[in-house]
């Protein structure tokens, strides 16, 4: 889902490439299921439903450097709102603080939903 996000944000010149040292897993097609690191900036090279690893914090702050190029925005932060985190999602902000652009249980879900939102307002 987010690989196919991606893919589509780097179609249509939003983003350039991924970016090296992004951990891709998927566990049906990379090496009985080991996590990776993306040895260059590729899509091709990728199969399409390899997925970002999402808990891996250089793969982390790769999608928000792409999360940021993508808005143009060099202030785009993720951030836990509270001091609750059993109860209050992830969130990531542009616009200084001005608008929310995606929330999720974690760090790299927030960017993910963040990401993903983003591409859907793509036009075809």
């Amino acid at each position: 889902m987010l690989a196919a996000a991606l893919r589509i944000l780097h179609r249509a010149g939003v983003i350039r490439a991924l970016l090296p040292g992004m951990r891709l897993r998927d566990w049906r097609v990379i090496d009985g299921g080991r996590s990776v690191y993306l040895p260059e900036q590729c899509f091709d090279a990728v199969p399409s439903d390899v997925e970002p690893d999402l808990t891996d914090p250089a793969t982390i702050g790769c999608l928000t450097a792409l999360l940021r190029e993508a808005t143009g925005d060099d202030h785009v932060t993720v951030a836990h709102p509270s001091h609750n985190l059993l109860d209050d999602p992830w969130c990531v902000w542009a616009g200084g603080g001005a608008m929310v652009l995606g929330q999720g249980p974690s760090e790299g879900e927030a960017l993910k939903a963040a990401l993903l939102n983003l591409a859907a307002s793509v036009p075809e």
